[in-house]
């Protein structure tokens, strides 16, 4: 029962098939959100300007869930464990306004990598001559690049592999597809290739 707020945030924040005992227990867990208990949680919804008794899935995938995926984006994830169990209304202020911090640079950082991808296709158009998109650069935030996969599927339909690949370092892709491929059937094909 005390952790249904965290089941709702789980279930919508990972897109789960929200269907059975799962969309029973987001329903029971909206409940929960829309009287919180948590001080961590009622710090982000001030900070959000969200109103606990209207809360829905989408704000769960569009506000509340972006800003707390932001710190194992960008940082260690750790805090988020004194976040959710700190009974200091001051001290969950102090962490909300963090993840505000983190969320903010989330959100450049995307729209940062995004516009490069762009212009790699831009400065190669044969790239989308391909039946899936892989592109690469150095200096892409790993944190962020699945974002900007999914951004760049739904733009051009297919299959995107985005890679971080600092120099000296192993690379780190994320990949996104399309109905009817199994991007991780097709990432598993090619194993011999990956660490």
């Amino acid at each position: 029962e005390q952790h249904l707020d965290l089941v709702a945030l789980g279930i919508v924040g990972d897109v789960a098939l929200q269907t059975g005992e799962a969309r029973y227990l987001l329903q029971r867990g909206l409940a929960a959100l829309r009287n919180p208990s948590r001080a961590g949680l009622i710090a982000l919804l001030e900070m959000a300007d969200l109103q606990a008794s209207g809360i829905t899935e989408e704000h769960i995938g569009f506000v509340i869930a972006p800003r707390l995926n932001a710190l194992g984006r960008l940082a260690d994830a750790n805090p988020i464990v004194e976040f959710f169990t700190t009974k200091d209304l001051g001290r969950a202020r102090v962490l909300a306004n963090h993840l505000e911090g983190l969320n903010a640079r989330r959100k450049l950082l995307t729209e940062q990598v995004f516009q490069a991808a762009l212009a790699q296709l831009e400065q190669d158009p044969a790239l989308l001559d391909q039946p899936a998109l892989v592109l690469a650069h150095p200096s892409w935030p790993a944190g962020v690049i699945g974002i900007v996969a999914s951004r760049l599927v739904e733009r051009y339909n297919r299959p995107t592999i985005l890679v971080s690949a600092p120099p000296g370092s192993a690379a780190r892709g994320s990949a996104r597809s399309v109905e009817g491929c199994n991007i991780t059937q097709a990432i598993a094909a090619q194993s011999g290739l990956l660490l």
